[in-house]
């Protein structure tokens, strides 16, 4: 699932909110995203997905690192 973040006028017109992957990696391999001091080379995207890999974890036992979600 996709998502896209908006902000909503007290008119009702949506504006569209520029989102920052961290660990976006573009075609060539690089990072542009990693160093903050240069935000002139940052990419923005309107979507985004997110992923939950402890949701799905059984208790008792509590995380641990590496533990793999159990659907």
């Amino acid at each position: 699932m996709f998502y896209e973040l908006f902000i909503i006028d007290t008119d009702g017109t949506r504006h569209d909110v520029p989102v920052v992957v961290a660990n976006f990696k573009d075609d060539s391999g690089k990072f542009p995203n990693k160093d903050e001091s240069i935000q002139t080379s940052f990419r923005y995207v309107r979507r985004f997905f997110l992923i939950d890999a402890i949701s799905g974890i059984k208790l008792p036992k509590e995380y641990k690192a590496n533990d793999k979600p159990k659907v």
